[in-house]
């Protein structure tokens, strides 16, 4: 099984001559989503997005009733290397890698998370603008 979640951490390399003289400090104790939560209206949602180099963007949407999932990614760089990589289904599995564009069927009710990044097999680290396109039917 694989996990749904991302979970960022911080790990500072001090010289020793330091030791002993730093302090943490936390500036917040709300934790954000990590991921984008797709607005679903008449079964389409469309989100524009910039990404940056090595970044995997993680995009939600509910279920709601709907049973086949359809997206597409798109980019003004016709060399874009991006893709779907992973769907994470409400249960917690994963399937993938797909492509450009991805035809699913949705068998649970819930939460879906779309995560979207390079092809590291097909090419080199990307940075650019790309939309997310999904109908759900």
């Amino acid at each position: 099984k694989q996990a749904d979640e991302l979970r960022p951490g911080l790990l500072i390399i001090m010289h020793k001559q330091y030791d002993g003289e730093f302090t943490a400090i936390q500036h917040s104790n709300e934790r954000k989503p990590d991921y984008v939560m797709l607005d679903i209206t008449d079964g389409k949602a469309q989100s524009k997005v910039n990404k940056k180099r090595d970044e995997q963007i993680l995009f939600a949407f509910e279920s709601n009733g709907y049973k086949k999932l359809s997206g597409i990614l798109s980019s003004p760089d016709p060399n874009a290397n991006i893709r779907f990589t992973q769907i994470f289904m409400p249960d917690g599995t994963a399937d993938g890698p797909f492509g450009q564009d991805i035809e699913y069927d949705l068998s649970q009710s819930g939460l879906y998370k779309l995560s979207v990044g390079e092809n590291i097999m097909a090419g080199d680290p990307w940075t650019g603008e790309f939309t997310v396109e999904i109908s759900l039917k």
